[in-house]
């Protein structure tokens, strides 16, 4: 209700009962905001006039508009102006702690400060900087509630102290630097991972991870497993970046982590790969099936012997699960003990007696299944010896006869590991490209498996120039293409030099 107004208001209600104060108020605003703005505006009076009731009256003052006319000065003192916009900060209102918001300080001071704080000054060089703070440095810490504090301004990387010789994190980050910005227009491009990843040891890759995620807020895995199924659409730089991905992703989760990626990968899809689940499995420590079985949880929520099971059956189900079982014989401190020679005999005695025609059925099966998969590498090496000279023949053809399929390949994997891993390896990576086609995940996964004992790959590659009659390197060239190959190589001639870290 406006002031001065209040008779004409119960003189009009008199006249019309229905005629309410909302009307009267809402009538009379309109008129106000004419006579102080200048503005045409409908209102629909009760009062008859000339002009047909849709403006109010005509005032008899001069308006600015005619000639020769100056604007009226501004009544500041009518408190119907518009306020002034002014850099002057209001009195506070009073310090009231039971009705306090939540984003106001907590204490009187803290409080009288917040308001009475000035204003930052304005430069040409801080416009990109965040404002001043009100507070001192270290007034976050006055209190110990738990509600969340606004702090302005951009949230950078820590400044690292430059030394003689730079930490591991700094160099992780200027890897992860680097590995960002290969992430172009059209894909990713695959030299500057390629040079990045190739030779580094597993605790800088790690931290190559921590630092990408620190620094972009994604996960580089996840960003490669994505760039990967896009390649479907061809949207990619080059037409082996599936594989490339692949091999990225496997090299970055080291050599315990990508067993258990194997893992997954064998059972899914269409299919068992039967060759890639049992070289994940089988030659495993204790600590280190622990970590696939950890890294399968957390990354595919799943159990690593539910993926198992459900893809195997019957004697060859019991022999992985007697290979992911932890047993004494995995533990890496009793991986070189000496072997119990009357337990060897004993082994014995019980693998001949359970062959008695030479065709090992399942419900037979599992004895030699427990001495090849419980057992150390030296003690299967004494079982083998021991059964040549109490035969006459060879273990391994023993297995050969009594077995077929994905157990005799398992079984024949574990014997000649302990045998000669360097030759099982290089016959290994030969089968992965003999014929027709390439297996891709076999190859790549062999590979990597074997690049991270740089002695051990030096002595494969020189068993496979003996065997086969050529170098690796030049039979990766001839076998596969693109990024997918250079990476490959690069893997393959990285025991040429230490570990960069």
């Amino acid at each position: 209700m406006f002031h001065g107004q209040d008779n004409q208001y119960q003189h009009q209600q008199h006249q019309d009962p229905n005629y309410n104060q909302y009307q009267y108020q809402h009538q009379h605003q309109y008129q106000y905001q004419y006579q102080y703005q200048q503005q045409p505006t409908w209102d629909q009076s009760n009062n008859s006039n000339s002009n047909g009731g849709y403006y109010p009256p005509y005032q008899h003052q001069p308006t600015w508009q005619e000639p020769g006319q100056q604007p009226p000065p501004i009544q500041t003192s009518s408190p119907y102006q518009p306020p002034v916009l002014s850099r002057e900060q209001p009195p506070p209102p009073a310090y009231d702690p039971a009705q306090r918001p939540m984003s106001w300080p907590s204490s009187p001071q803290d409080y009288q400060n917040y308001y009475t704080a000035p204003f930052p000054a304005v430069s040409g060089s801080s416009s990109l900087q965040p404002p001043a703070p009100a507070q001192p440095p270290n007034w976050l810490g006055h209190h110990s509630h738990s509600h969340h504090h606004s702090i302005s301004g951009p949230l950078g990387l820590p400044n690292i102290p430059s030394t003689g010789t730079r930490p591991n994190n700094d160099l992780a980050l200027e890897d992860a630097q680097r590995i960002r910005d290969a992430f172009g227009v059209g894909g990713l491009h695959h030299t500057p991972v390629i040079n990045i990843i190739a030779n580094r040891s597993p605790e800088h890759l790690e931290n190559v991870l921590i630092s990408y995620k620190n620094l972009t807020g994604h996960d580089l895995l996840a960003t490669l497993k994505d760039t990967s199924r896009s390649n479907k659409l061809n949207k990619l730089i080059d037409t082996n970046s599936k594989h490339f991905n692949t091999a990225a992703i496997a090299i970055l989760l080291g050599p315990v982590s990508s067993e258990g990626y194997w893992v997954v990968k064998s059972v899914k899809g269409s299919g068992t790969n039967e060759a890639l689940l049992t070289e994940a499995i089988f030659g495993r420590t204790n600590p280190e099936l622990e970590s696939m079985k950890s890294y399968i949880r957390s990354s595919h929520f799943k159990h690593m012997e539910d993926y198992v099971r459900s893809d195997l059956s019957m004697g060859t189900k019991t022999l992985f699960e007697m290979g992911m079982e932890p047993s004494l014989s995995k533990d890496p401190n009793h991986l070189y003990a000496p072997p119990d020679r009357s337990k060897v005999r004993l082994d014995v005695q019980r693998i001949i007696t359970s062959t008695p025609t030479l065709n090992l059925f399942s419900k037979n099966s599992t004895v030699l299944c427990q001495v090849l998969a419980l057992n150390t590498p030296g003690y299967i090496i004494a079982v083998a010896d021991e059964y040549r000279l109490e035969t006459g023949k060879n273990l391994r053809d023993l297995i050969t006869r009594a077995f077929f399929g994905h157990m005799k390949d398992t079984l024949l994997y574990i014997l000649d590991g302990v045998v000669d891993k360097v030759e099982r390896d290089a016959k290994l990576l030969e089968d992965a490209m003999v014929g027709a086609g390439t297996r891709n995940h076999l190859l790549i996964s062999r590979l990597i498996r074997i690049h991270w004992n740089k002695p051990h790959l030096a002595e494969v590659k020189q068993r496979y120039s003996r065997m086969y009659k050529q170098d690796l390197v030049s039979r990766l060239r001839k076998e596969v293409k693109g990024s997918y190959r250079d990476l490959m190589i690069s893997i393959a001639e990285s025991d040429v030099s230490p570990w960069r870290q």
